[in-house]
């Protein structure tokens, strides 16, 4: 089990999520789902980091799943 987060441990988070957007195209011989998520540096963040692990700039990831 995770251990909690304790209020004085807590960060605020290095990146806001300000849109997220779902496409499904479902057909009988395939289901294709495509995402899209807008981030943006959280200036409240204590440690901005790098670019966050979902992806890198200009990226175009695909992952099919069986």
């Amino acid at each position: 089990m995770t251990e909690p987060v304790r209020r004085h441990a807590y960060q605020p988070p290095a990146y806001l999520v300000d849109r997220v957007a779902l496409t499904l195209e479902l057909a009988m011989e395939a289901t294709r789902v495509r995402s899209e998520l807008i981030l943006r540096r959280n200036p409240a963040a204590t440690n901005p980091g790098d670019a966050p692990a979902v992806g890198w700039r200009g990226a175009h990831t695909t992952r099919h799943l069986s």
